[in-house]
């Protein structure tokens, strides 16, 4: 038995192992994954940081030049000034196209300085370039939200800065960076397929997103959990967002603000784009584990299937070795063996202890007269009528030919002899029915009883053996005991 629970659970624990350490294996292999993900981000968002802080540094100096050009010459009209001009398309020049400098009249007045004077007129007054620098609380160098052009068309960045002494009414001057240079710029530097890069105000407002959503630039994430709980109250850090806002793609998203101006910079990666060669080697990992489960289990099922074959034919080798082929109760070698114990039992706790052997009579007529068919009918027959009249706790076995032992456990000699003499008659009173006619039996009974004369077994049944052999010389069908 033993053996068997050691062949199912054997294998049950080692599968687990197996299983626990492919999967701690696994895990710890994505958090390092992921680990090493969330470095690469932090080292690219501190690079894209650098990048838009240095851009939006270049427009402040821009602006700046610009101011001071035209404080230095307030009764001169910059959009008609040749130096003017010259300054700005210099502006224009060395930030390879990237930053335009452009005016706005105190009336709301748009005025380009590089392109066709037919945007002269246009009114700009609703615009919150414009509009910051007519609040007191907003005055100065001002990020404002994403505008599409209603010259070009194209959508930008403006910053502005308010104008105090400048020729031609001027009042606000501010530099736009075009959002298709973020776009080209990011689109090489940001991680494929499905990470991003974005670019909002510290007060959620998105000015530039990669790739490019229309629908998102000048919208307000400030609601999200990623505002919330991250972007809007930490300098720096780390979070996963399930994109609920764009895409529904779950990413890492990596954040800081800019030291100088209230913009946070984020880059993200996708999750599953940084866990697809994780997730491969672990369905490679995980089939063979299961390949490897199932041989084990059919191994250990056919292990067990043959154990439970061998355990059933050794019981049955030990049935046959201790019980009678033909009666089916015990046979002389457990009998005696039995005997030994109980007498042992007996000795030690001085409770008493009885014998019975018990001889068919005339058995050797029954052969004779009927075959030897009915001679094991007689035998099975007797058998069942001494298994009938015992105790649970008496022992009955076949000792050999038409010879039976009983041992009659807590049983005193008187009590031993009334038994003995129940059984005779129980026999005798019976008609037993065999092929060809109807038998009346008998037995002869021997008693011992464990005692002075008889100290062990093999004297106990000397002593009944010499009382049934009396009993069968004194005319058979009786009882006789050793005394």
């Amino acid at each position: 038995m033993r053996t068997r629970i050691a062949i199912v659970f054997t294998p049950i624990l080692l599968l687990a192992c197996l299983w626990g350490v492919v999967g701690y294996w696994t895990l710890t292999e994505r958090a390092t994954i992921l680990a090493e993900e969330e470095k690469d981000l932090t080292r690219l968002d501190s690079a894209v940081a650098e990048n838009v802080n240095g851009l939006f540094k270049l427009v402040e100096l821009s602006l700046m030049s610009v101011n001071y050009w035209m404080a230095q010459h307030p009764q001169t009209d910059p959009v008609t000034s040749p130096d003017f001009i010259d300054l700005t398309r210099s502006i224009r020049r060395t930030s390879n196209g990237i930053v335009d400098i452009r005016l706005v009249t105190r009336q709301g007045k748009l005025r380009y300085i590089t392109h066709s004077p037919v945007a002269a007129d246009i009114d700009v007054s609703d615009r919150e370039y414009y509009t910051a620098q007519l609040s007191g609380e907003t005055r100065g160098l001002f990020i404002a939200s994403p505008v599409q052009s209603r010259v070009t068309g194209k959508w930008s960045i403006p910053i502005a800065v308010p104008v105090d002494k400048a020729g031609g009414d001027i009042a606000v001057a501010y530099g736009v960076i075009e959002a298709d240079h973020f776009l080209a710029l990011h689109e090489t530097q940001r991680t494929k397929p499905n990470g991003s890069i974005l670019l909002m105000r510290t007060d959620g407002m998105v000015l530039s997103r990669t790739p490019y959503d229309e629908a998102l630039l000048g919208r307000s994430l400030a609601g999200t959990p990623g505002y919330s709980q991250h972007m809007g109250r930490l300098e720096r850090g780390m979070f996963v967002s399930h994109g609920v806002q764009t895409d529904g793609v779950d990413r890492l998203v990596s954040f800081q603000r800019l030291a100088e101006y209230p913009v946070v910079v984020a880059v993200t990666s996708g999750i599953e784009d940084t866990l697809a060669p994780w997730g491969e080697s672990v369905a490679y990992r995980f089939v063979i584990l299961a390949v490897v489960t199932l041989g084990v289990c059919a191994i250990s099922w056919k292990l067990n299937r043959a154990m439970g074959l061998y355990d059933t034919t050794r019981r049955e080798l030990e049935r046959l070795a201790t019980t009678d082929y033909l009666t089916g109760i015990g046979n002389r070698r457990v009998f005696f063996a039995q005997a030994d114990q109980e007498v042992e039992r007996a000795r030690r706790f001085s409770h008493s202890l009885s014998l019975l052997v018990v001889d068919i009579d005339h058995f050797k007529t029954v052969n004779d007269r009927f075959g030897h068919t009915a001679g094991d009918l007689v035998l099975k027959h007797v058998a069942q009528v001494l298994c009938a009249s015992c105790r649970k706790s008496d022992i009955c076995a076949r000792l050999g030919g038409e010879e039976f032992g009983v041992l009659l456990v807590e049983t005193q000699p008187g009590q031993a002899l009334g038994a003995a003499r129940r059984l005779c008659a129980m026999i005798q009173n019976e008609e037993f029915g065999i092929p060809g006619g109807e038998l009346r039996l008998s037995v002869s009974i021997g008693i011992a009883s464990l005692g002075e004369r008889t100290p062990d077994f093999d004297k106990m049944y000397q002593a009944a053996d010499e009382a049934l052999y009396r009993a069968k010389n004194s005319g058979r069908n009786q009882v006789v005991t050793d005394g």
